[in-house]
């Protein structure tokens, strides 16, 4: 396949992918569509209509239950009062008048009508029930002249009567409203239903289509594949090179820092021979000059002989520890755990932290290369402590398990957040890192603030025989 064919055919499948992607959404979106609506417009039916047949049939109770009143009225019973008539005549005004301009009780909202029949019927209600409320009124200031039997009783009978079947009304054209709607919505439901079909139909017509095509074209695909094959292997190579080239510098860094430990191993020896021996010459004859001048009985000049001696011992002291900083000889003497011993004990004269060591003496063997580099990460780590945590303790322990080498320190202090520990700004972390990384090692790296710190260092026991 040449590569304007092999283009083409990118195109087509592109294309053809597109169109299929394209009708799928488009019966998924008819698919929420029909659902969205069916909940929208059933919510919505019940939300108009329920809160509407419920203030139709309030009407009627409220002006049934104030008619009822004024019959009791006027029948003589003293104990009820006309203000209750007043009140169920108000309440039935204010749900028709909720009818034609929408309102809100605890019963739910009204939403106002729209149908011209509709407003009209409860238009006609509110007048009745004026007329009602004025009727009433006149019967009970006049009772004698209005009661049972007279015109003004029969007048009120049917007023009462057209109003009932007024109301009555109301509540049969709700429901007649309420049955078109439904027959809309049924109607709606049917067409999308269809629609959903037609969709389904062209998605078939669509994936055959696109089947046809692509069995069409299945042996150009295959060497299409063949030749990805032959980029992929050759990318594989490719990562393959790189991975050795990563060794490499790996190997350079671990011979690197060889070189400087051999250097600063040579720097030791120059400062401690050189150096050391100048400095106690220098004593020797400030001793001698010490006793000159006493003998000439010189006192101010003896004192600050004396001073003098007392610097050069402290300069050969700094010096003395500036060697062992360097290259600490109590670990080629006495190996990597009594070099930390030493060096642990220094470090609490001089921060105060105190230091627990727990060290597997025994058995654990290591070459000059890997304790130092142990001797290194243990000084980095102590470093780290006295110069971060706020710490007053330190556990650390260094044993040999499973074939590894183990190294952990804990410290008490404040501890760090999680970007605090994988940031790559903490150069004392970072050196760490490489060190361990340079024999094939890992580090770990627990904290939380004001839990402490704990650092893992695990080596092979063989790391070179592992790296390569």
């Amino acid at each position: 396949m040449n590569p304007e064919e092999l283009s083409k055919y990118k195109h087509q499948i592109a294309r053809n992918h597109r169109q299929l992607s394209l009708i799928l959404w488009m019966i998924g979106a008819l698919v929420i569509g029909m659902v969205g609506f069916s909940f929208h417009y059933g919510n919505e039916m019940t939300m108009v209509y329920a809160p509407l047949i419920h203030a139709s049939l309030e009407i009627k109770l409220k002006a049934t239950a104030a008619h009822m009143r004024v019959v009791e009225i006027l029948s003589g019973d003293s104990a009820k009062k006309s203000a209750v008539v007043w009140q169920r005549l108000d309440e039935a005004d204010w749900y028709a008048q909720a009818m034609l301009s929408g309102g809100e009780n605890q019963e739910g909202v009204f939403v106002p009508l729209d149908d011209p029949e509709m407003r009209r019927i409860i238009t006609d209600v509110r007048r009745m029930l004026e007329k009602f409320r004025a009727i009433a009124q006149h019967r009970l200031s006049q009772r004698e002249t209005s009661g049972v039997g007279t015109e003004i009783d029969r007048h009120y009978d049917e007023l009462y009567t057209v109003f009932i079947r007024e109301a009555d009304e109301v509540k049969r054209r709700l429901q007649h409203l309420m049955r078109e709607d439904l027959r809309r919505f049924r109607a709606i439901q049917i067409i999308l239903l269809l629609l959903l079909v037609v969709m389904f139909a062209i998605r078939e017509i669509a994936f055959s289509r696109f089947e046809w095509f692509r069995e069409r074209n299945f042996q150009d695909l295959q060497t299409t594949n063949e030749k990805l094959e032959c980029e992929i292997q050759e990318r594989r190579r490719a990562e393959a090179e790189l991975i050795l080239t990563g060794e490499r510098l790996r190997n350079l860094s671990n011979q690197l820092q060889t070189i400087r430990e051999s250097e600063k191993t040579r720097i030791a020896r120059e400062v401690h021979d050189e150096l050391g021996q100048t400095i106690t010459a220098l004593k020797m004859e400030l001793v001698c000059l010490e006793g000159d001048i006493g003998r000439n009985d010189q006192e101010s000049l003896t004192n600050r002989a004396r001073e003098m001696r007392t610097l050069i011992d402290s300069i050969f002291t700094s010096v003395q520890r500036i060697v062992t900083e360097l290259r600490p000889q109590i670990l080629d003497v006495l190996g990597l755990c009594d070099a930390m011993d030493w060096q642990a004990m220094e470090y609490e004269k001089r921060t105060g932290i105190h230091c627990r060591l727990s060290l597997q003496r025994e058995e654990i063997k290591l070459d000059s290369e890997l304790s130092t580099t142990f001797f290194r990460i243990f000084q980095e780590t102590l470093t780290n402590v006295a110069r971060h945590a706020n710490a007053t303790r330190v556990d650390i322990s260094f044993r040999e398990e499973n074939n590894h080498l183990v190294y952990k320190i804990k410290d008490n202090g404040k501890g760090m957040d999680e970007n605090q520990v994988n940031t790559r700004k903490s150069i004392g972390l970072l050196g760490i890192r490489e060190r361990v990384l340079s024999w094939n090692g890992e580090t770990r790296i627990a904290s939380s603030p004001g839990e402490g710190t704990a650092i893992t260092v695990i080596i092979p026991r063989n790391p070179h025989v592992q790296n390569r």
